[in-house]
Formats: structure tokens, sequence, C-alpha cells
């Protein structure tokens, strides 16, 4: 009895001290399942996703924009099959050659986004999927497909979702396989930049698992969607400089690291107000005053070339929503910006907002549903800030200053997002914020809980089965979630 009692608490202290490896075996086996368990494309705009890192596996970088029936649309050219399998995986119909001849016309105009909210899935149907053939490269009829949202992304963002396409079209996958292996690569690049991550940080490493595996966070990275690889950068770039800032590590790759990040996530969504993080690091760790303000002028100065360069192409290829115009809404703007200011204070302050934005931060698991339980969503808040607020493994103090910092670039990127939405999805002058999404703030939201990092609640002694729980929660939350998913898609 003593002899096992002592083998479990060397186990349970070998588990407090590898968070990354605890992280990645939970992400991995949750991850795939998740890849399994969603339909095809019911990950939130899952379709543009995959048309983009399609159109990205064939080499083109930028979207294309035409002009089609008296108004311009942006997206790129792909093959026939690929609306195909779209039209007959979002109507839940099985597939097969005569079912294409017969059932295509009347399905076509069945596959909008309304089409799709409470849906039910036969796992046969998915599977008839796979007997689309294969044609010949130069009999494969093309067709250009709109995907206007994520036109705008920079294709960095789509790289691994289009190497998995590309590595299943080589050994001559069906159409919809190429879906599942674009998920499959970008949860494995996912997988990687946060277990780097958590490696990396001196700071919260079990704050940063717990944050990771979040449903909503672990769903979006098991999906072809952008997000896996703009929350991945941006959360390993947090912890590079948290690394410099406080850690051991003050190497000249760490700093080269950040700047490559900086760039990337510059031009990941609208997250460039993360290079100011730059803030806590202490002079001394760089070398003195005028290094560190020459670095920090440096990274200013080409992060605002690296934006300003990106957004120049992307205009080339923007195409505004009906009744939308964003050059006209940032004129009513700046015509009056403290009614800017008020709408903007009136409307983030409302509670129905913040309880919506917290359950799609939380537990979103779908393009309309389903969703986690209330209960646990909250419960799950709960439980971030309370593994923010503890002091486990580490012996660092962040400084007032540093939660200062944090705050103000939260706050300020809070306030850039709504401004994007109110810019590109809210027709001119209205009194709302359209489009406003809890997965936009996940690359932002571990400022939110550092800044009630502290050393006062300590749970050193039992730190062993604190992080075994820690580890049992994300385990149990996550297989939750796949019971949620299974039920709402299929049973």
């Amino acid at each position: 009895m003593y002899r096992l009692v002592a083998i479990l608490k060397h186990r349970m202290l070998s588990l407090a001290k590898s968070p990354q490896q605890v992280f990645l075996v939970i992400s991995l086996v949750f991850g795939i399942t998740f890849i399994f368990l969603t339909p095809p494309f019911m990950a939130p705009d899952e379709w543009m996703h995959f048309r983009r890192a399609y159109h990205i596996s064939e080499g083109h970088l930028v979207a294309e924009k035409i002009s089609f029936m008296g108004r311009e649309i942006a997206g790129g050219i792909i093959p026939d099959r690929e609306l195909i399998i779209e039209i007959f995986a979002l109507n839940s119909y099985p597939y097969s050659v005569e079912n294409e001849r017969l059932m295509l016309p009347s399905l076509i105009n069945q596959g909008d986004d309304n089409f799709q909210s409470g849906r039910k899935f036969k796992i046969d149907n998915i599977l008839t999927l796979f007997r689309q053939t294969v044609p010949p490269t130069s009999d494969e009829p093309l067709s250009f497909v709109y995907f206007p949202f994520t036109a705008r992304y920079s294709p960095h963002l789509y790289f691994p979702q289009a190497t998995g396409i590309e590595l299943g079209k080589l050994i001559g996958l069906p159409m919809i396989a190429l879906l599942y292996m674009g998920r499959l690569f970008n949860l494995l690049l996912w997988v990687f930049l946060i277990y780097l991550a958590i490696r990396v940080t001196p700071v919260s490493k079990w704050l940063f698992l717990l944050f990771a595996l979040t449903p909503t966070s672990l769903f979006l990275s098991s999906s072809s969607s952008a997000d896996a690889v703009t929350n991945g950068l941006s959360i390993l770039f947090i912890a590079c400089l948290l690394q410099l800032a406080f850690g051991d590590n003050r190497n000249r790759f760490l700093v080269a690291a950040i700047f490559a990040l900086a760039l990337l996530v510059s031009i990941s969504k609208g997250y460039f107000l993360l290079i100011f993080l730059f803030l806590i690091v202490p002079k001394d760790r760089i070398g003195g005053g005028k290094k560190y303000w020459g670095l920090f002028l440096l990274l200013v100065v080409l992060t605002i070339i690296t934006v300003s360069a990106y957004s120049y192409f992307v205009n080339k290829v923007l195409v505004p929503l009906d009744s939308i115009s964003p050059h006209d809404q940032l004129r009513f703007i700046l015509k009056d910006p403290l009614g800017y200011l008020s709408l903007f204070a009136k409307v983030t302050l409302s509670l129905p907002l913040m309880a919506n934005i917290i359950r799609m931060f939380v537990g979103r698991l779908g393009h309309f549903s389903p969703y986690l339980p209330a209960w646990l969503i909250y419960l799950h808040m709960i439980v971030l800030f309370f593994v923010a607020l503890i002091k486990n493994d580490e012996n660092i103090t962040l400084l007032y200053k540093d939660r200062i910092v944090f705050s103000v670039i939260f706050l300020l990127s809070f306030f850039v997002i709504c401004t994007l939405k109110y810019l590109t999805w809210t027709p001119v002058g209205d009194n709302t914020i359209e489009g406003l999404d809890g997965q936009y703030f996940i690359p932002i939201a571990p400022l939110l809980f550092l800044m009630v990092h502290n050393k006062r609640l300590s749970v050193w002694k039992y730190r062993a089965e604190t992080n075994s729980a820690i580890s049992c929660y994300s385990f149990l939350i996550l297989l939750l979630s796949a019971f949620v998913m299974l039920k709402g898609y299929y049973l």
C-alpha cells in the first residue's frame, strides 16, 4: 500500500513538472477526436476557410477579384467537385454520381448559412462523400468561387491547411479527405506552437495550458479556420516576451524569434498592438537604455511597414458587404469621435453582449450550434481566473507596471477589434456593432488573466495535486465537449 502511494506521488510530481507534455497528450487526443466529430464545413465559416486554403495550395497566395452580375466578388478558381461535396455535406445527403445528377440542382439553393442551423447529420451519409472520384488533372472542371471574408486574410494563416491539402492531392485522395487533411495539419501546427509557448513561458505555465485547452480554442484549431495559426502565433509571442522579461533565456535567437513573431502576428487579423508588450521587458535585460529603445523603435517601424504593405495588397481584393462602406463609416467616426466612444461604451458594457461573447469564447462547438451548457461555460471562466490567481511553481513577481501594460494593451486591442467590426460589418451610422464574436478575443485574452497573477495564494505545498486537478479538469471538460458535439450533430 505504501509502495503504491509512493508510486502515485512520484507520478503526480512528474506530471506537475511537465505541463507541456500534459498539453501535448490531451490536445492531440481531443483535437483528433474533434476533427472527426465535426461534420464537414460545420466549424465557423469553414467553407470559406477551406476554399481559401485550397486556392493557396494551387500556388495562389493572393485572392482574385472579378465583376459578376454587376458586382465585385473576391475568390478564386478551384475544382467543381469541391462545390459539389460542399453542397451534399451541408445538406446531409448521401453522395453518388446518380444523386449528383438528380439532386444537385435542387440542393444548390439550400446550402446557405441559415440552413445549417440545428442540422443533424448521418455518419453513413458523410462516409459516402469519400466515394467521389478524382478526375485526371487535364479533365478537371473548374469554377470561380467566392470567399469574401477569408480573401482578406494573410496567406501564412493557411499554410498548414494548404500543406495538408497538397499532400492529399499528391496521393490522390478525394475532395472530402482533403478537408480532413487540412484540419489535421492545422491542428498539428497549433499544437506545436502552444507546446513551445508553454515550454518557453516562465510565468503561469498551467494557465497557458488551461487557456489553450478551452473548448472553443481547441475546436477552432481542429478545423480549417485561420484562427488556429493566429491564436498559436499570438500566444507563443506573448510567451517569448515573458521569457525575455522574466526568464533565464536572453540570447539573440529569442530576440530574433520575437521580431519574426511580431511581424507575423501584426498581419494576423489586426493584433498589431501586442508588439507593445515589449515594454514589460526591463532595460537591463536588453543591454541598457539605448539598445532597449533602439530595438523597440526598430520593432515599431518594421511593424508599421509590414502592416502598411499588407493593407495595400489586401485593399485590392477587399469587397465590402452589401450596404457596408468602411470608408464612409470611418468618416462617420472621425466626424464625431466622442459620439463613437459613447456608442462603443454603451454596446460593450451591455450584459447580454458580454454574456454572448463569453459563451462563444468558451463553449462554441459549431457554426451556429452546439454550445456547452451555460453553467459549464461560467465555471470554466471561474477556473481560469482561479488558476491565474494562484502561485504555482515559479518564483516570479509581476510589477504593477507590467499589469498596467497588460491592461492597456488588452483594452486598446479590444477597442481595435470592435472598431474593425464596426467598419467592416456595420451599416454606416448604426447604433450597434455587428459581428462581435468571442473567438476574436482569444489572442489577447491571456493578458486579461495575467493581470491578476500574484504570489499570495500559494499552492506550492500542493502543486502536484493542483496541477493534476487542472489536468483532470481539462480532460473532463473536453470529454463533455465531445459528448455535446456527438449529441448536437448526430443523436
